[in-house]
């Protein structure tokens, strides 16, 4: 329901969500997205110190669990960088370009596109930056 509420564009409902399954989760599995979700829901709501936050949750909760691939390093570095252009529209237009750049590469990659399965994070990074122009 995250995932619906991103393609939606319902932020709100989206945190609601998200909160709603890390206080349910009984195993690991899905944890990699959700941490996604997340993610993209506090940086689209504008939640700062939340996706400040969440960046060093995720880093720790995914490396414990070994659930740390090129998707995960990409999207932490580039939640990272957000955080300190946040108040640059250019320069966020150009972080989230550079974003689909490295989408792009990892989307192709056999050993590192399962979470491309489930959700179309290029389709998400340009309707982002579109709405940034």
């Amino acid at each position: 329901l995250a995932r619906a509420c991103i393609l939606c564009q319902e932020w709100s409902t989206g945190v609601d969500w998200v909160s709603f399954w890390y206080k349910i989760k009984k195993s690991n599995h899905g944890m990699r997205i959700i941490h996604h979700f997340s993610l993209i829901i506090y940086y689209e709501l504008g939640y700062w110190e939340l996706l400040e936050s969440q960046v060093k949750a995720s880093y720790k909760a995914l490396k414990k669990h070994q659930k740390f691939g090129e998707l995960e390093k990409k999207l932490l570095s580039f939640f990272k960088r957000i955080l300190m252009v946040k108040n640059s529209p250019e320069a966020e237009v150009a972080q989230v370009a550079l974003l689909e750049e490295q989408l792009l590469i990892i989307s192709k990659n056999e050993h590192e596109n399962e979470a491309f399965e489930f959700f179309r994070f290029q389709e998400w990074s340009k309707q982002r930056r579109s709405r940034l122009r």
